[in-house]
């Protein structure tokens, strides 16, 4: 599995980047695997009768819609540093882990940076090299190995690059693989 450049259709917002940039649909495409994902809430339609662009997804829509298009998005915990607990509906989320989205105690990263999370990952991330897929500062992006892409860069780069805000915060860490 290769990490891939986003193919931008007329929605290029971060989750259906996110899920061109692993299985090569456009974004338009991913949109409407999200939507079918229950992302985009009741309004899938404006007044005028053109669908409404996806802009705000969660983890279970975006493990949904991988789901529906063959791969499997895998909840890391290990890998963030410091977890706390977070209340956030009642004290549970639907959340994806393997095949099958669970109600369960939502844990987030107690502040690590992606460029602290970089560094302290890179031998686990080229030993594996595995797609992952990080919600920072409340964008969904990807990173293989030294490979990073999103919604905002839209082209491969490396993590260190110019455009890449490694100063947003971990919140989140999932990993994708093709469905057995």
């Amino acid at each position: 599995m290769k990490l891939r450049n986003v193919k931008l259709g007329k929605n290029g917002f971060c989750g259906p980047a996110a899920i061109s940039a692993v299985t090569g649909l456009n974004t338009d495409k991913a949109a409407d695997l999200l939507r079918e994902a229950g992302a985009g809430g009741r309004r899938r339609r404006s007044s005028t009768g053109h669908r409404v662009d996806i802009t705000g997804t969660y983890s279970h829509h975006l493990a949904r819609a991988f789901r529906a298009a063959g791969y499997r998005m895998k909840g890391r915990r290990d890998l963030l540093k410091a977890t706390r607990w977070r209340s956030r509906q009642g004290g549970y989320v639907e959340t994806a882990y393997g095949d099958v989205a669970y109600r369960e105690p939502h844990w987030v990263s107690a502040g690590e940076t992606l460029g602290q999370w970089c560094e302290r990952t890179e031998d686990d991330r080229f030993e594996s090299g595995a797609i992952y897929l990080l919600a920072c500062g409340n964008h969904w992006v990807l990173i293989q190995k030294n490979r990073f892409v999103c919604g905002q860069v839209r082209t491969v780069t490396n993590i260190w690059a110019k455009g890449v805000h490694r100063r947003a915060q971990v919140q989140e860490v999932y990993e994708i693989s093709i469905r057995d």
